[in-house]
């Protein structure tokens, strides 16, 4: 059985689970380099070629059932993989982009959250966007949606994702060799045994044999089974590392230009409305400095009149920096 082969297989598996009224969150983890990208594209490969269709009077792309769910015509041909369109589509870099695509999509496409999304770590479980990403993957079942999540380390993830949304694992030991896991579904504690994963497996090197892991895991509860996967073609994955760098960057360019302009954004407000700010530290209950004189005054943008943060999430920031440096509260 080729490695292709073993993939098609895998993926009719993975359709049944969305035909049966449910969806597929599938974790990605493995080390920088090992292949969690190369994995995606050919699931993402397989199944725009396997599932994929176009409806040739609306130009509508979907994945499932004979008529277009857009314009409910039959005018349909089969859809096959293009690769820069289609990683630039299905392909998504920013929280942004993946809660407008979740909420706009056609049931049973696919989605790439590549690594640039930083929203499953559990760093970031009090951010206001990553509670309410865990609210929206958890009621989008109904749309079958194929999602596949790349990842350094499985553990990493913040625990609801984890126990909640994420439907199944796979491990990738080495670059083409890989490991599927699946949850047990009774309720405890963790759902995926980690504590146990990472009894079995040990030390994990360089040079480790990948026969040696793959005999190792096959004995954990949650093992399901091993797979090789093909290396993908040399020029679309160039193509893709030309978009995820193109996007990746933009995205960490836009995120200094958020923080610079909120920093300027202070020093104009602490300068233009000095009077007002002291207005409400005069007028506050015990004439002290609250967080929300803070919020109100300083952390609104002067031009757009909207704040770059809420309440909550200044406070959360700033005891956490607090705590990473060791500063001192106030008494």
């Amino acid at each position: 059985m080729s490695h292709y082969t073993r993939l098609y297989v895998l993926m009719k598996y993975f359709r049944l689970f969305q035909i049966s009224e449910l969806d597929i969150q599938l974790g990605i983890s493995g080390r920088r380099g090992c292949g969690k990208s190369t994995l995606c594209l050919d699931f993402l490969q397989i199944y725009i070629n396997t599932y994929g269709r176009l409806c040739q009077d609306c130009k509508t792309e979907f994945f499932y059932g004979k008529r277009c769910p857009v314009c409910n015509r039959l005018n349909i041909r089969k859809l096959f993989f293009i690769p820069e369109y289609h990683i630039k589509k299905y392909f998504i870099y920013n929280n942004a982009d993946l809660v407008k695509k979740i909420r706009t999509a056609i049931p049973f496409t696919p989605y790439v959250v590549d690594e640039g999304v930083r929203f499953m770590l559990a760093t970031d479980w009090n951010k206001p966007e990553s509670r309410n990403l865990v609210k929206l993957l958890s009621v989008c079942r109904t749309k079958h949606l194929f999602m596949m999540y790349n990842v350094l380390r499985f553990t990493k993830i913040f625990s609801t994702y984890r126990q909640d949304i994420i439907t199944h694992r796979i491990w990738i030991v080495k670059k083409g060799r890989a490991v599927l896991f699946t949850p047990d579904l009774a309720e405890n504690k963790d759902c995926w045994y980690l504590d146990e994963f990472n009894k079995i497996t040990g030390v994990v090197k360089y040079t480790t044999p990948p026969d040696d892991l793959i005999r190792k895991v096959s004995r954990h509860k949650t093992f399901t089974d091993y797979f090789k996967f093909p290396d993908i073609d040399r020029k679309i994955y160039l193509l893709y590392k030309e978009i995820r760098d193109k996007a990746v960057y933009a995205e960490e360019e836009k995120k200094l230009n958020k923080y610079e302009r909120a920093f300027y954004s202070v020093i104009y407000n602490l300068y233009h409305n000095w009077d007002k700010f002291l207005d409400g530290v005069v007028n506050s209950k015990g004439r002290t400095l609250r967080w929300r004189i803070l919020h109100e005054h300083l952390l609104i943008d002067p031009v757009y009149h909207k704040f770059f943060m809420s309440q909550a999430s200044l406070q959360g920031r700033i005891r956490g920096f607090m705590k990473k440096y060791k500063l001192a509260d106030k008494k």
